[in-house]
């Protein structure tokens, strides 16, 4: 079961369904803040290097522009909800602290969790609407007063200046060898690393990083063409190219409010 909508603050999705396969999700990220509260089930999530484990009535938010990987911990029914959301749409007095902090927030959420799971399995679905963006908007406040999170594996050093290294140089071309110097390891020591820790190569996390940044420069209002200049690419069409491969539709044709 599945359903999907939009209020004032969030892009919501429900769905329902039964977990077959260990992995859920391939690495990917998000140019908008993703918040998932978990109604039933239990999955894992590594987020560059940190791992955090949410089952039933625990919620996460997580960054954008950051790479994660959703497992399943065991078979059987995972329901949950997944809003995501600009940072345009929080209050201004939270939004620049908020913006501010790159890290992962969980919290406990079994009552909001119960109210969400009867407003979506109502027939009055869209009648409750309203409701189900309040009860998200409470866990999302929940999220930022404990300003917490569960990590079950500290990040690898190593990795970590690896990350900030990409981070900082994406406006560049990026080889397997800069980021080597840069940590003073091996090329192939960079390449196990991130296929341990992030389960994709080098190339396939600075791919994916640069669209998701360009998504998000475009949903700002930038301009396609100083998008892919800004995220490293001086031939706007081999960034065209790459783009409509990657998210299935034109640099011109990305919805500045639902893109994700």
């Amino acid at each position: 079961m599945e359903l999907a909508f939009d209020t004032n603050m969030f892009s919501f999705y429900y769905r329902d369904n039964r977990i077959e396969s260990e992995v859920l999700w391939e690495s990917h990220c998000h140019a908008s803040f993703e918040m998932i509260s978990v109604l039933e089930g239990e999955v894992s999530i590594m987020l560059e290097g940190r791992e955090y484990m949410l089952s039933s009535g625990k919620a996460l938010i997580l960054p954008p522009l950051v790479y994660h990987t959703v497992t399943a911990n065991k078979k059987g029914r995972y329901s949950r909800v997944t809003a995501f959301f600009h940072a345009s749409a929080l209050p201004e007095v939270i939004r620049d602290s908020f913006c501010a902090n790159d890290s992962a927030y969980v919290v406990s959420c079994s009552y909001q969790a119960k109210e969400l799971e009867r407003i979506c399995k109502s027939e009055r679905f869209a009648f409750f609407a309203p409701l189900a963006e309040s009860v998200m908007t409470e866990i999302f406040y929940e999220c930022v007063k404990s300003s917490a999170y569960d990590t079950d594996r500290e990040i690898d050093e190593a990795l970590e200046r690896m990350l900030v290294y990409i981070e900082s140089h994406l406006s560049e071309k990026i080889t397997i060898a800069d980021i080597a110097r840069n940590v003073a390891r091996s090329r192939s020591y960079v390449s196990h690393v991130f296929s341990k820790k992030m389960g994709i190569t080098p190339k396939q996390y600075i791919l994916s990083k640069r669209l998701a940044l360009a998504q998000k420069y475009i949903t700002q209002g930038m301009p396609s063409t100083e998008a892919a200049m800004r995220v490293g690419y001086d031939n706007y069409s081999d960034f065209y190219r790459i783009y409509k491969k990657h998210t299935g539709h034109s640099p011109s044709n990305t919805d500045t409010k639902k893109i994700l």
